[in-house]
């Protein structure tokens, strides 16, 4: 959260996940919290004189639209969601097909019972509201990057889900082995 402000939607996502979760309990889970608080606040009154300024206040006008919230946000759109999730210019599953065995990895995840629904929508909500906030704001391109880098920050999410994938059947096996060897391929010619 300290380096991409997108990962607040991830920070919501786990703060009410361990509200309702933990209980009590989550008294530690916001204690953990109080020093990369400060260190955002500290950050914040160093460069822009105020912990609730960010640094998109002073964004090159060039980049800011006075019909939007902010300058920058607007109502999501379907249509760049798309875009983030398979396009070939950002699409997180353009760029490491692997990760699409996140879809029968959440659906195993599913029919293993109540808890294991749970850590789904838990999932599920990290995922759909950091694309949603992406695709809400004018620069959800991040310029002349590679891959959807705003949305970095939900690959654990993407990867905990592929990993539930069940491979006992062999042509799921292979399916994995091909989609992991062009996801390999992919970041080894990014990088």
């Amino acid at each position: 959260f300290l380096t991409d402000y997108g990962c607040a939607s991830a920070v919501l996502v786990f703060s009410l996940f361990a509200v309702w979760k933990a209980g009590k309990q989550c008294v530690f889970f916001f204690l953990g919290a109080i020093l990369p608080g400060l260190l955002f606040a500290w950050y914040h009154i160093s460069c822009f004189g105020s912990p609730f300024v960010l640094a998109s206040f002073y964004n090159n006008p060039q980049f800011i639209d006075s019909e939007k919230t902010f300058g920058i946000f607007s109502l999501p759109s379907s249509f760049l969601m798309v875009k983030l999730l398979f396009g070939a210019e950002r699409g997180v599953f353009w760029g490491s097909p692997v990760l699409l065995l996140g879809v029968p990895g959440l659906m195993t995840f599913w029919k293993e019972g109540k808890k294991q629904r749970e850590f789904v929508c838990f999932l599920a909500a990290w995922i759909l509201l950091a694309l949603t906030s992406n695709a809400s704001f004018n620069g959800w391109h991040a310029g002349l990057t590679i891959s959807a880098r705003y949305l970095i920050f939900t690959l654990p999410a993407f990867g905990i889900a592929a990993a539930k994938c069940p491979l006992h059947v062999p042509w799921r096996r292979i399916c994995f082995a091909g989609l992991a060897l062009l996801s390999w391929c992919n970041m080894f010619v990014i990088s």
